[in-house]
């Protein structure tokens, strides 16, 4: 169970620091 929580932790770390880098980013939508 431990283990299932410190990977969905992981997971969701991944995804949020993805977007957030994406939005900081800001990609020009021309």
């Amino acid at each position: 169970m431990q283990r299932l929580l410190a990977f969905v932790r992981i997971l969701a770390v991944g995804i949020f620091g993805f977007i957030f880098i994406t939005i900081v980013n800001e990609p020009p939508h021309t």
